[in-house]
């Protein structure tokens, strides 16, 4: 929440519509008033689904619950939900926000269509002209597996990008010490290996500016969304671990 409290007058991140403590729900956006289980059932069904996750440790995207409503039935992660198992549901959860779903892009969609594919962008601070840098960045990709979510240990997929020209690398599949690579998509047969990052040098100078604003945070893991015509925020933190940011080549190769 404080970070998205501190990037939104930077960049668009994803709305936080309410917080849930102790099964109660508090609403936090001046627009969306969401305070009841009925006000989350009358979102679905007028504007769409919604992201449950915690506030805190979403490590590996544990936790998170994609919610929608489908022929009026909720469905959260993919299971059919009564209204009473709903009510149970979000009464058992604390410290738990509810925001925005982020809808596809083409290229996201072009990706895995059932998961948000969020890339991974790191910055740190240059010790030559203390001016921040991209040190490394990594296209996530989910897969049926991982779904509803991307990430690596739920068992996405994870690209390198090329930071001078955005392309694509293989993608790798590293879980419980399996590790496989593909240039198309297992599931879908997408292409994956050489594909362009839309408006990559766009990405970039937004991601530096974002850094540029934050430079009392010298190390900043950067949850990137394309949208058709900007970036979006998922979340930015200062302790990402570096395993699957070096799954094709090491942050070392960089002196800097």
């Amino acid at each position: 929440m404080v970070c998205d409290q501190i990037l939104r007058q930077y960049v668009r991140t994803a709305n936080i519509y309410s917080i849930i403590m102790n099964g109660i729900i508090y609403s936090m956006h001046d627009k969306v008033s969401m305070t009841s289980v009925k006000d989350i059932a009358d979102y679905l069904e007028k504007i769409g689904p919604l992201v449950l996750k915690p506030n805190s440790g979403t490590d590996g995207g544990k936790g998170v619950i994609v919610v929608k409503l489908i022929n009026w039935k909720i469905i959260s992660n993919g299971r059919q939900l009564g209204m009473h198992e709903f009510s149970k549901l979000i009464g058992s959860l604390d410290n738990y926000i509810i925001c925005e779903y982020i809808k596809q892009g083409e290229y996201r969609k072009s990706l895995f269509s059932e998961t948000v594919n969020s890339i991974r962008i790191l910055t740190m601070m240059s010790p030559d002209d203390n001016k921040p840098f991209i040190a490394t960045a990594v296209q996530r990709i989910g897969t049926k597996e991982s779904r509803p979510v991307d990430n690596r240990q739920a068992g996405g997929l994870v690209s390198h990008i090329n930071i001078a020209t955005g392309m694509l690398s293989k993608a790798v599949y590293f879980k419980n010490g399996v590790v496989k690579h593909y240039d198309i998509h297992p599931d879908t047969g997408s292409q994956i290996e050489g594909v362009i990052v839309p408006n990559w040098a766009k990405v970039k100078d937004k991601i530096l500016y974002l850094a540029k604003k934050l430079l009392y945070i010298p190390y900043i893991a950067w949850d990137v969304v394309l949208l058709e015509d900007e970036i979006l925020i998922i979340e930015a933190n200062n302790c990402s671990a570096v395993t699957f940011l070096q799954l094709q080549e090491p942050l070392l190769k960089e002196k800097k």
